[in-house]
């Protein structure tokens, strides 16, 4: 803006203190500014109506009427609307949203130097056009417009206090409207703790008028419970005095510093001393110089969300039970099978154990020759020497009499079969314990052919002299799994394969590696599975066995061990001609699940 612009611009000034005023005026002034000044807000009210200024700058706590109402004012005055108007204060905190709101073009603090404050005039002063008539028409104009007095502006003053009252009025119901809509209730108080709103929500929650409550304090009204030993509004005002909020450390704009939120699980009390569990939002309302001046509490009734958390609690709790109780069942069927086990095993291990008891007594017979020949050699060596030569053919004809060249040969022989007798029961022994242990919640490497080995030792019984085994088990890596429960599927099938088979037939074991997926299938040629019975075959208790043969939960343990693998368990049957058996287990079911563009490829 060039020195004539200036000239013709005239700039009224309003503040309370002599001394920025006169600061302003000068620094103004020399800018070719033509300065007004006002000591308060009607002045200032009397002399932007009178002189029709091309600008205002407003200080905002003022006597009589403060800069708010000013701005205010000349805003909603049509002969004054158009003035750009800068609000000054000395503090930036809260007022620059109220300035904001009430109409002024821009915001300045006061820093003694002004340079800021003289750009923002220059960019409004450019930014308006001036009007281009001589100085004395427009005073001529405006005259016309003007009021004489203060009456008239007091006057004016009050219309428009009117309108604003009108205005208040329909944004409070409009307000309440909105309240009353909402699901939560709603209950505002002022700095005294009395009770000024009470929406809808709140009033069918506790059963209250908005008459039994208006003007009552909050805590003898609706008896918060956490309030009983200190008030959550003095707490949160406490809080904030003693630490600061987070909203005032905040930047100016990025969050509104006159809301400062409390969130907390507490009780309410109803009209007939219900207590109501609720979620209570309690907010500051702060005034524009961060006064507290009332609260916000919301309250969200959580009474169903209680319910369904109890609720909750008991299918857990009924949960547990079901985990219990069924563990028991399974480790009662898992006995139930172990006892046929070891009936068929106790068969096995008669072999073995009978073969060396019978082998024991020869081993003594043949231990009793040896230490007779031993004996009569160590009593030779004591005579003299010519007196050996003489009892060496007796000692000779003793060993031919006890067969001892027969019996050297076949000591090693009848070591050897005990030796195998004692592997083969301690290897049942194992199996069985193996079997029948209970800790199953270990995770470990296993050999699926070693295992279903295992399982065919302890099945032996099952299908000796009348079963043949056919096994085609491929190389393949470790597994990953529950070892002792993968085992027990093994022990189902099978046994009911073998259960399968009247009198004599056939079964086949395969395992192989398809990608990183372990496929065991087992079939039988025995009697097959009817078609109705198909669907139903992985369901608990469900059996085709005669009553004491079965509970009918070894398929559906078996089905839920395979999918706690993240595998799958099939089956595949025709009566008549036999039934498959073919599981599907990873290597590592511990692994990430393949993206679906992976499997795909």
């Amino acid at each position: 803006m060039n020195q004539d612009d200036a000239f013709r611009s005239r700039i009224l000034i309003a503040d309370d203190s002599p001394t920025v005023l006169n600061i302003l005026q000068l620094t103004l002034e020399e800018e070719g500014y033509e300065v007004i000044t006002a000591m308060d807000g009607l002045e200032a009210m009397n002399k932007a109506c009178q002189e029709s200024p091309d600008l205002v700058v407003l200080d905002i706590f003022m006597p009589k009427i403060n800069g708010y109402q000013v701005c205010r004012l000349l805003k909603n005055d049509e002969i004054t609307s158009h003035i750009p108007i800068i609000m000054l204060t000395g503090s930036e905190r809260g007022d620059k949203f109220w300035s904001l709101e009430t109409g002024a073009d821009e915001f300045q603090t006061k820093d003694f130097e002004f340079l800021d404050l003289i750009s923002s005039i220059q960019r409004l002063l450019s930014n308006r056009d001036i009007p281009s008539q001589p100085q004395g028409d427009t005073d001529g104009d405006m005259k016309d417009a003007e009021p004489d007095d203060e009456v008239e502006v007091l006057s004016k003053l009050s219309q428009l206090l009117d309108r604003e009252l009108y205005k208040s009025t329909i944004e409070k119901i409009r307000l309440e409207t909105i309240l009353d809509s909402l699901g939560e209730g709603v209950l505002t108080i002022d700095a005294d703790k009395e009770i000024i709103a009470y929406n809808k929500s709140l009033r069918q929650m506790t059963g209250m008028s908005y008459e039994e409550v208006s003007g009552k304090k909050c805590a003898e009204i609706i008896g918060i419970s956490l309030c009983n030993k200190s008030c959550l509004f003095d707490e949160a005002i406490l809080d904030i005095e003693n630490e600061g909020s987070e909203a005032e450390k905040s930047e100016a704009g990025s969050v509104s510093p006159f809301l400062v939120p409390v969130t907390t699980e507490t009780e309410i009390l109803d009209k007939n001393g219900r207590k109501i569990p609720v979620n209570l939002y309690l907010t500051l309302l702060r005034d524009h110089v961060n006064k507290t001046v009332g609260a916000v509490c919301v309250f969200r009734d959580i009474t169903r969300m209680k319910e369904i958390e109890r609720m909750n609690d008991e299918l857990s709790k009924a949960y547990k039970e079901l985990q219990n109780a069924q563990a028991q069942l399974v480790q009662s069927e898992k006995m139930a099978s172990l006892g046929r086990l070891v009936a068929g095993a106790a068969h096995e291990l008669n072999n073995p154990i009978s073969f060396i008891y019978s082998n024991v007594s020869h081993l003594r017979q043949y231990i009793e020759d040896m230490k007779t020949v031993l004996d009569k050699y160590s009593a030779v060596s004591m005579l003299p020497a010519p007196q050996i030569e003489n009892r060496i053919p007796d000692i000779e004809k003793l060993k031919e009499k006890m067969e001892l060249a027969y019996t050297m040969q076949d000591l090693d022989r009848l070591v050897d079969d005990i030796d195998e007798g004692a592997r083969r029961t301690k290897g049942i022994v194992e199996d069985l314990k193996t079997f029948s242990r209970s800790d199953e919640g270990r995770i470990e490497d296993t050999d699926i052919n070693e295992d279903i080995e295992k399982s065919l030792n302890l099945l032996v019984d099952h299908y000796k002299g009348r079963i043949t085994i056919h096994k085609e088990l491929a190389d393949l890596p470790r597994v990953k799994c529950y070892a002792n429960q993968i085992s027990r599927v093994f022990m189902n099938l099978i046994t009911n394969a073998c259960q399968a088979v009247d009198e004599s037939g056939d079964i086949w074991i395969t395992a192989k590696l398809e990608n990183d997926t372990v496929i065991i299938s087992i079939r039988d040629n025995g009697s097959g599975i009817d078609e109705e019975h198909i669907s139903r075959i992985f369901d608990p208790f469900f059996t085709t066995k005669d009553v004491g043969e079965g509970a009918g939960l070894g398929l559906s343990i078996s089905y839920g061990i395979i999918q706690r693998h993240k595998g799958e368990i099939l089956v595949d049957s025709q009566k008549g001609s036999g039934t498959t058996f073919t599981i599907r287990i990873p290597t590592n079911f511990e692994a990430p699940e393949p993206s679906t563009e992976a499997k795909n490829k």
